[in-house]
């Protein structure tokens, strides 16, 4: 019977939800008219900076990753509106209101919201020409609130699935930040590869946050450029510090202690460390991250999601960094930030042989596909001393800044500005 009620109650918010938003969008329709149709781009523009709107996929307020630490930054020197659609399906199975969803401030320059829009986008026309519609109209409303207007408009997207807003915000450039391949994703619709397509062709700058996505579409866009992810060092190295103080909950463990943070899910390769587990009970793993994962073994640990600025201190508890994944269609693209972040601390990594860590770090990172291959190379790093490798982890790490990442983008920006 509960489960019954449940199900009502999330059908009737969903209702609630779809009614709600349509109201406001014939309400704005009548009284202002669909924005990005008056006018063209660029008029009355001050070319002295920009100011951006996102599109994206990722809440402000879940883990921190490429898009909070890019548009934290860009908000230092422009104003940024930060857009993150919510489906009202999503939106009722998560028990979130309707003032929930309201726009709040990172910092001055800096206005974030979860604009409410329609299900069925990928099935049914109709929706997706609303929910096209509604994003625009609320985009433009809340970019007005947050003193929006007189810049050069950057579109940036991190996504594909809501581009056709592209040319209905009076934008001056459109752009896209590829961090994933989307399509390897089973709860992004199945027109993702189209819908990426048509968004890249209409995209005046695209970037790429791996060598290999750089490698497969830059021949859809020939201003394509592969812009690897940065690290904050100073952060990350305070696990070198002495009087940064390992968590109580890790502080007492049996070592070598094996580390990962990150976001627990399908692919991290749980079968993989479960073998390893059991075959060297004395090792400890630790993970830490929003967890949708199970585990058998005593000996990892599950220990669920840390804040950002914790993050140093349980890296100072780790012997050995690991990034265990699954090899599949999404890893296979990935280049991890949390390398950077591991490297910041000087502490050796093991790694499944995703293609951009093997390129780009194939002296400074032991590679393990196999439960073999990873006790081997655990063993090496513990019987060897790492401090040549280690030196040389740091170094790369220091010369790879989100402020520097940040500032190649911007630089692009303006170059591709003074190009058109």
């Amino acid at each position: 019977m509960q489960e019954k009620t449940s199900k009502t109650g999330v059908a009737l918010q969903i209702i609630y939800l779809s009614v709600r938003i349509l109201f406001d969008l014939i309400r704005t329709l009548l009284t202002r008219g669909e924005p990005g149709q008056e006018g063209h781009a660029g008029q009355n523009r001050d070319e002295s900076g920009i100011e951006v709107i996102v599109i994206s996929q990722v809440p402000w307020d879940y883990l921190w990753q490429r898009n909070h630490h890019t548009m934290a930054l860009i908000s230092r020197q422009a104003r940024v509106l930060y857009c993150c659609p919510i489906p009202t399906v999503t939106a009722a199975k998560e028990g979130k209101s309707y003032s929930s969803l309201a726009p709040r401030r990172y910092n001055d320059d800096l206005m974030y919201f979860r604009p409410l829009v329609l299900w069925g986008d990928s099935r049914i026309p109709l929706v997706r020409v609303l929910n096209r519609m509604i994003i625009s109209n609320s985009i433009s409303r809340y970019a007005a609130l947050n003193g929006m207007g007189g810049k050069r408009r950057v579109l940036w997207f991190y996504y594909p699935t809501f581009g056709s807003v592209a040319g209905h915000l009076d934008e001056d450039l459109v752009m896209y930040d590829i961090q994933d391949e989307y399509s390897a994703f089973s709860w992004f619709p199945p027109d993702t590869p189209q819908r990426e397509r048509d968004l890249i062709d209409r995209c005046d700058l695209v970037f790429t946050g791996t060598l290999q996505l750089w490698k497969k579409k830059n021949k859809y866009n020939p201003n394509m450029y592969f812009i690897q992810c940065g690290v904050e060092s100073e952060h990350f190295s305070g696990a070198l510090n002495d009087d940064t103080l390992i968590p109580e909950d890790v502080a007492h463990l049996k070592d070598p202690v094996f580390g990962y943070f990150g976001l627990l899910d399908t692919r991290v390769d749980m079968e993989m460390l479960e073998a390893v587990a059991s075959q060297r009970p004395e090792w400890t793993f630790v993970l830490i991250g929003p967890c949708h994962v199970e585990k058998r073994s005593p000996n990892i640990l599950l220990i669920g999601r840390r804040e950002y600025d914790e993050l140093p201190a349980y890296l100072k508890a780790f012997d050995i960094c690991l990034i265990p994944f699954v090899m599949n269609d999404n890893t296979k693209n990935l280049n991890p930030t949390k390398l950077l972040e591991y490297f910041a601390s000087g502490k050796p990594v093991i790694s499944a042989p995703i293609p951009d860590v093997v390129d780009l770090y194939p002296d400074l990172v032991e590679i393990a596909a196999t439960p073999d291959e990873f006790i081997l190379a655990a063993e090496r790093l513990l019987s060897e001393n790492g401090g040549r490798r280690s030196a040389e982890m740091k170094r790369e790490a220091a010369e790879n800044s989100w402020d520097g990442m940040v500032n190649k983008m911007l630089s692009h920006i303006e170059r591709t500005f003074k190009e058109r």
